[in-house]
């Protein structure tokens, strides 16, 4: 059976709660997959999916389809997660193994040493993601982690694009920065 989101989101506003479950079953793994990467503990990611998957539910009345519903699902799901770390006061704000985007998974024959050496540089560059400052370190891991457009990340953090790459390039410019200083 085919998903008709529009259908779907009618149903839910005429009251059938169990059409809810529809739109969860589709977008629950990719959203909690979300919320772990930026809360990195599975208890916090399902508590930030919770609390999405509520929001959601209650508010899909103001829905008003501009986007599509993963689009404002993921919205909710950044948010809540995004509050909770700056109210929890967290030091490794939006972090993520930056290691999995450095060494090569597949790359069973390379020598040991080049391990080695990925795992240092990933090392380094997670350790340059968190000194950068909260609003930097956010685009620099949803550009880089997500592979979202910077109109997409400016849309979620209600930042204007050319804001966000402005945000994105000075993130950069000082990991350079950061890891040209460390050799």
């Amino acid at each position: 059976m085919e998903f008709d989101e529009r259908d779907v989101i009618a149903r839910v506003r005429a009251g059938e709660e169990s059409a809810f479950n529809l739109i969860m079953d589709r977008y629950q793994e990719k959203l909690f997959r979300l919320a772990l990467r930026l809360m990195r503990s599975r208890e916090d990611a399902e508590d930030v999916l919770q609390e999405a998957f509520l929001k959601a539910f209650f508010g899909i009345a103001k829905f008003r389809g501009e986007s599509s519903l993963y689009t404002w699902l993921y919205a909710i799901t950044l948010k809540i997660a995004l509050k909770r770390r700056h109210r929890e006061g967290r030091k490794s704000d939006l972090t993520t193994s930056v290691e999995t985007m450095t060494v090569d998974p597949v790359g069973h024959d390379r020598p040991q040493d080049e391990d080695a050496a990925n795992r240092e540089l990933g090392r380094r560059i997670d350790e340059a993601v968190l000194r950068l400052p909260k609003k930097q370190r956010a685009v620099f891991v949803l550009r880089h982690q997500e592979e979202l457009a910077f109109g997409e990340i400016g849309r979620y953090l209600g930042k204007s694009e050319g804001g966000v790459k402005a945000l994105y390039f000075h993130a950069v410019r000082k990991m350079r920065g950061m890891l040209k200083d460390e050799r």
